[in-house]
């Protein structure tokens, strides 16, 4: 009794399935309304990503791990996705959150997650708030690493070093004694660099503080070197002449160093002769000094017998002639021979004729000269 109604039924299905499926402008999976993930009072927000390849409609929207909210539509314009979302209307995002588009899992699905600040701020976005691209991201996908990958194992960085290496093996081919040389030279470098580091470091510190410096003084620097155009100027126009000037200052120079060279020589051999002539004067002193003392009684009685400047005297006392025999077989140098004429009698003799005629007083003066003669008694 009941099986014709029941055919009826499923005929009746089958009828609205074929014309659904028949007709062109029946409606596709996304026409069928989803749950929402909200509920309550929400408001809109919008943001602008570079890429939202994944992130289907009526997509959760996430804060801090919990759902607040779900996409409402996604479109693209000028390379930019824009990606609209409701969000109840008691969450607070802050200003300044950041919105990712991220995925549950490796293949998982994908969601909007909203980050927060690092640092709290006091406002919160409005309803209709539109989050520029500046605070937006996309995580990579399983697609976008498997992509990288493939790129950089057949023609990446991986096929770039393979290039590296192969150059680096035919470069060292039959060159491997060379090669580890240099290695142990650079090390060598490296190791000793280390050591002076320190001093690297001091010695950059002053270069610093040199560069400070003369840029401090840039102005003053500038102005110089303006001074110095005309100057430099005048003797790129005198070159010749500076150039012979330069060889003239170089002849005399040379000619100065022969001079004080010959100055040198003539100047040592005098000292040696002043040498031996003070080692003879000292080696007699015992008897030079009665007769030095008798010259002092001398002057003495002299001033007694001529006061006030009657009389002028000038004595010239040759000490050469009383030591040829202190001397003996000491070498005496040609210049000096000529310090040794004359004789000590003729001075005294000299000197008593002197006295005799510029004194009447001939006790006096016979008391003079043999005080002279006896050493001053």
């Amino acid at each position: 009794m009941r099986t014709r109604p029941l055919s009826r039924v499923v005929v009746a299905g089958v009828a609205l399935a074929t014309a659904f499926t028949l007709g062109g402008c029946g409606p596709d999976l996304y026409d069928v309304p989803l749950p929402s993930k909200v509920k309550g009072e929400t408001y809109s927000l919008s943001a602008d990503f570079e890429s939202a390849l994944n992130l289907p409609p009526a997509s959760p929207v996430k804060l801090e791990g919990r759902t607040v909210g779900q996409v409402t539509e996604v479109t693209t314009s000028d390379y930019v996705a824009h990606v609209s979302f409701e969000v109840m209307k008691d969450t607070k995002i802050p200003t300044g959150s950041r919105v990712e588009v991220r995925l549950t899992a490796p293949v998982g699905e994908a969601f909007v997650a909203l980050i927060p600040p690092a640092e709290p701020t006091s406002g919160v976005l409005a309803a209709g708030t539109k989050i520029g691209l500046e605070n937006t991201n996309t995580a990579p996908d399983t697609t976008d690493l498997l992509t990288g990958v493939s790129a950089a194992v057949t023609g990446g960085s991986y096929a770039d070093l393979k290039v590296v290496v192969d150059e680096l093996a035919t470069a060292m081919d039959g060159s491997s004694t060379t090669v580890r040389h240099l290695l142990r030279e650079v090390d060598n470098l490296v190791t000793s660099t280390n050591r002076h580091r320190d001093d690297i470091d001091a010695s950059l510190d002053a270069l610093d503080r040199l560069t400070a410096g003369l840029a401090d003084d840039t102005e003053l620097i500038a102005s110089s070197i303006k001074k110095l155009d005309p100057a430099i100027r005048t003797l790129q126009g005198h070159e010749d002449k500076a150039v012979k000037l330069l060889v003239a200052l170089d002849r005399i120079e040379a000619s100065s160093r022969k001079n004080v060279e010959g100055m040198r020589g003539r100047l040592r051999n005098q000292l040696k002769d002043t040498r031996v002539l003070v080692d003879a004067v000292i080696a007699e002193r015992d008897q030079l000094r009665p007769i030095m003392t008798g010259i002092t009684a001398f002057a003495d009685a002299l001033d007694r017998a001529t006061p006030g400047d009657f009389a002028m005297f000038d004595l010239t006392f040759n000490l050469i002639p009383a030591l040829p025999a202190a001397l003996g077989n000491v070498p005496i140098a040609p210049d000096a021979t000529t310090l040794l004429e004359g004789d000590l009698a003729e001075l005294l003799t000299g000197l008593q004729d002197t006295v005799t005629d510029i004194a009447g007083d001939e006790g006096l003066v016979g008391q003079l000269i043999g005080g002279l003669a006896g050493g001053g008694g």
